[in-house]
C-alpha cells in the first residue's frame, strides 16, 4: 500500500479529505452524543481533548501504514467534518484490511455512508490491492448491518466475548467483502434520449464490456414482425418482452469470464420501472428475480437533456413524458436499495472521464 501522499476522493456529492487537527471540534460535536458511541469502541467524549487524542491516533498510525482515515465532508463544504470512514489492520501479507467508519446524526439516513464506504471500498481493491475487506460490528448494531449488507458484504458469524469494551465482554460478528465477489455490473439509466446509447458505446470503444439497451431492439423487432409488444399498443405484452429479454442480458453477461467493469444500457429495473409508470400489476415472481440479480449499488443516471432530445419512430414520448420517466426511473432504483450518480451534461468525452474517475477505472 502506497501511503505517500494522501488520496483525496471525490464522489457526486462527497468530499474525502485527511483528517486534520482543526477538525477536533466538528469531531467532538458527534462523538459526545451516546447515540453515537454506543456501539463503538470509546466512551462517549465529555471534553475536547479526547477528540485532539483520537485525531492525533489515526494520524500516527497512518504514517505507521496501518491506518487510513478520510474525513467525510459534503462537496460543498470541503472543510467541514461530518464523519470518517476508513481502514485499518492492515495485513499486506494477506491482501487484507478492516473498514470502520461513523456520521454525525445530523446526517443519517440520507445515504451519506452508503456513497463514502462504497467509494473507499472500491478504491481499496484497486489501489491498495486488496483481496478481502472485512468489518466488525456488534450483532446488535442493526444499522450498521444493513448498510453493510446493502454494499454486499457478507456475515462470516458472530465471535461471542470477543472484544472487552467499557468494562465489558461483548460480540463481534465479522462481515466480509471479496475483491472476487465485487458486483462489477454497471446501470446506465435514465428518460429517452438523454444519451446514454453513445455513452454505452464510447466505453465499448474505451475497452468496457457493454450491453446494449433491449427495449429499442424490441420495439424494432415487434414493428417489423407486425405484433403489438408495444409501448404504445400492447403495454403489458411489451413489458413482459422486456423484463425478459434484461433478464436474458444478465444472464449472458455473467457467464462471460470478466474480471473488469461491464456497463448495461438499462437494467432489470427499469422494466419494473415501467410496469409501475403504466400501473401494471408487477407479480411477486418477477420482484424476486429482480433482487437476484443485482448490480453494482452505484447507478448512473443520465438527466432530461432538452437540447439533445429527438423522437423517431422508436422513441415517440413527449417532453413531459421524458421529466416523468426520469423521475420514475431515479425513485424506483432508490427503492430498490441503489445510489444514484447523475451523469452530469456534457460531451461524451467528458462523460465517460467522469465515470471512470468516479470508479477509479482507466481506459483499457
Amino acid at each position: 500500500m502506497n501511503f505517500d501522499t494522501f488520496p483525496i476522493l471525490t464522489t457526486q456529492l462527497l468530499h474525502l479529505r485527511q483528517i486534520q487537527t482543526s477538525d477536533a471540534e466538528a469531531l467532538f460535536s458527534y462523538f459526545s452524543k451516546d447515540e453515537v458511541t454506543k456501539f463503538f469502541d470509546l466512551p462517549t467524549f465529555q471534553k475536547i481533548e479526547e477528540a485532539h487524542d483520537l485525531i492525533k491516533t489515526w494520524q500516527e498510525n497512518y504514517l505507521k501504514k496501518n491506518t487510513i482515515r478520510w474525513a467525510i465532508c459534503l462537496k460543498d463544504q470541503p472543510d467541514k467534518l461530518i464523519g470518517t470512514c476508513g481502514f485499518h489492520n492492515f495485513a499486506a501479507e494477506h491482501f487484507r484490511a478492516e473498514i470502520g467508519y461513523e456520521l454525525h446524526p445530523d446526517f443519517w439516513q440520507k445515504g451519506i455512508m452508503t456513497e463514502a464506504i462504497l467509494t473507499i471500498v472500491a478504491f481499496g481493491f484497486k489501489t491498495f490491492n486488496l483481496n478481502r475487506i472485512e468489518a466488525f460490528i456488534d450483532p446488535q448494531n442493526l444499522s450498521s448491518r444493513k448498510l453493510l449488507e446493502k454494499l454486499n458484504f457478507a456475515s462470516e458469524g458472530i465471535l461471542h466475548d470477543y472484544f472487552y469494551e467499557k468494562g465489558r465482554f461483548v460480540d463481534g460478528e465479522i462481515f466480509a467483502l471479496l475483491k472476487k465477489n465485487l458486483n462489477n455490473f454497471f446501470v446506465l439509466t435514465g428518460g429517452p434520449g438523454v444519451g446514454k446509447t453513445s455513452l454505452i458505446e464510447a466505453l465499448a470503444r474505451a475497452g468496457f464490456s457493454t450491453v446494449p439497451e433491449d427495449a429499442r431492439a424490441i420495439i424494432k423487432e415487434q414493428v417489423e414482425t407486425g405484433q403489438d409488444g408495444l409501448p404504445w399498443a400492447n403495454k403489458e405484452y411489451y413489458a413482459e418482452l422486456m423484463f425478459n429479454a434484461s433478464l436474458k442480458s444478465y444472464n449472458v453477461q455473467k457467464d462471460k469470464p470478466s474480471s473488469t467493469a461491464s456497463f448495461f444500457d438499462r437494467g432489470i429495473l427499469d422494466s419494473i420501472c415501467y410496469m409501475k409508470m403504466e400501473n401494471i400489476p408487477i407479480p411477486n415472481e418477477l420482484l424476486e428475480k429482480t433482487k437476484n440479480h443485482p448490480y453494482n449499488k452505484q447507478v448512473f443516471l443520465l438527466p432530461p437533456w432538452k437540447e439533445i432530445y429527438k423522437t423517431d419512430t422508436e422513441r415517440k414520448q413527449n417532453w413531459q413524458e421524458v421529466l416523468f420517466t426520469y423521475q420514475k426511473m431515479k425513485e424506483t432504483y432508490l427503492e430498490f436499495g441503489y445510489t444514484i450518480i447523475e451523469v452530469p451534461k456534457t460531451d461524451i468525452k467528458g462523460r465517460v472521464a467522469f465515470i471512470l474517475d468516479h470508479l477509479h477505472l482507466q481506459i483499457l
